[in-house]
């Protein structure tokens, strides 16, 4: 499937420079792109069992969808970035389609089922 070339999982520790064991690690950010889409997810972060905690998602954690359609990747700076989308009634179709895909991907590297 898909979901196992547009997403990776970052080390702990490696991406940022606070511990996973910090209290101010509170998220931790799922993104995947597709040829039109960048979609995230930002996960309340358990800083004592350091894991996400994907049930609180919806309640504590925030989303994001960037519509990369335009995308040439020649700018840094691109538009499409400036507007997310995910909360946008017209785009809960394809929020939940890239979720899923990132789901999948998530437990794959988990060898289980983590969300």
């Amino acid at each position: 499937p898909g979901y196992k070339h547009n997403s990776t999982e970052c080390g702990l520790y490696v991406c940022v420079k606070t511990k996973a064991t910090s209290p101010d690690f509170n998220f931790m950010g799922y993104t995947m792109r597709t040829d039109k889409w960048r979609y995230t997810a930002w996960v309340p972060w358990d800083h004592i069992q350091t894991t996400a905690v994907w049930p609180r998602l919806a309640a504590d954690g925030a989303v994001e969808l960037f519509d990369l359609g335009d995308d040439d990747g020649r700018n840094f700076d691109f538009a499409g970035y400036s507007k997310n989308l995910a909360l946008q009634e017209e785009y809960t179709p394809v929020v939940f389609k890239l979720h899923e895909e990132l789901r999948m991907a998530v437990n794959s590297w988990h060898g289980r089922e983590v969300f």
